[in-house]
């Protein structure tokens, strides 16, 4: 068994006993979302116990090789196991060690470029081999366990949608993958846009949530048995995601996608601890999304770039 295989064996072992790995690092989604022989993880072990690893999809474009995240899975980077009632600076200076012995893991490449989880704050292992940081903002609800409480906590606008809401329309959960990717591509269609991701694609996302009891979908219907918007979440022990969601534009203003939003929370009360919106930088979504209670938090977008040719590319966009 080749090195690699064996590194991919242990971490299939961590993920069946290792509640905080984040659901975006599990081995069963990126066995869906990268395909089980294109992806890789970097370990770091301490005594026989791996204390950290770092997930990578690998693909090629041109003839160069890019270490990145696959479509749909919002964010990735390391993991880090850490000691009980560690002292801040020993915390600190903790991570720096295991990233920087993570970095000297990873293969050759031309490109890397990860979305760190929002809770990975320390990238400076990063930094001093050379990589670069982007800042964004996803929207996070820290405590979802008494939902009311939540619904409490929406802007007066939201909350007045889902009253709306719950006298339009009925929430219904378990829409089939195609019936929500059909749903979704005339939505968007109907806004002159295109779908950015394939059927097939989803579908394995989809089912590899379902088996693993980690995903659902909640949609909206009117008296027609119109869907109005859909939303599908994926969740781990510790946070839940908002991967994707459909609004058909004809009934935007029904306050569904608020009910929806309130009736997964509902649901996954008791199955995991927060709620992330996932963010976005349209000026009007994040505004929404900031109408839900939601603390603003900041994510890293870490990159390194190896090959001339891409750093002429990404110059010449910069520029153009």
């Amino acid at each position: 068994m080749t090195t690699g295989l064996i590194e991919k064996e242990k971490y299939r072992q961590l993920c069946s006993k290792e509640p905080s790995i984040p659901i975006f690092s599990r081995d069963w989604w990126l066995d869906a979302a990268c395909g089980e022989d294109n992806w890789q993880v970097a370990l770091i072990e301490r005594q026989g116990k791996i204390i950290a690893s770092m997930p990578y999809f690998i693909k090629y474009r041109m003839g160069k090789r890019i270490l990145t995240q696959p479509s749909l899975t919002q964010r990735l980077g390391p993991w880090i196991y850490y000691q009980d009632n560690m002292k801040y600076s020993s915390r600190i200076g903790y991570e720096i060690e295991v990233m920087s012995s993570l970095v000297e893991k990873l293969p050759s490449f031309d490109l890397f470029l990860q979305i760190f989880d929002y809770e990975i704050t320390n990238w400076l292992a990063f930094y001093w081999k050379g990589f670069r940081q982007q800042t964004s903002y996803t929207y996070v609800i820290d405590d979802i366990r008494d939902p009311e409480l939540v619904l409490s906590s929406f802007s007066r606008s939201k909350r007045n949608d889902v009253y709306k809401a719950r006298k339009r329309v009925k929430s219904r959960f378990d829409l089939p993958a195609e019936d929500f990717y059909r749903h979704h591509v005339s939505s968007l269609a109907k806004q002159k846009k295109k779908i950015s991701y394939s059927l097939e694609h989803f579908s394995r996302l989809y089912d590899a949530g379902y088996n693993n009891h980690a995903a659902k979908v909640v949609y909206a219907v009117d008296e027609d048995e119109n869907i109005t918007s859909a939303l599908f979440t994926v969740w781990d022990s510790n946070c839940a995601s908002a991967v994707l969601s459909t609004i058909d534009p004809r009934f935007k203003n029904s306050g569904s996608f608020s009910l929806l939003i309130y009736e997964m929370i509902s649901y996954l009360g008791g199955k995991t601890r927060k709620f992330n919106f996932g963010g976005s930088t349209i000026k009007g979504v994040e505004y929404s999304y900031r109408q839900f209670g939601t603390r603003q938090v900041p994510i890293f977008s870490v990159s390194k770039t190896n090959s001339i040719l891409i750093a002429l590319y990404n110059l010449y966009k910069q520029i153009y």
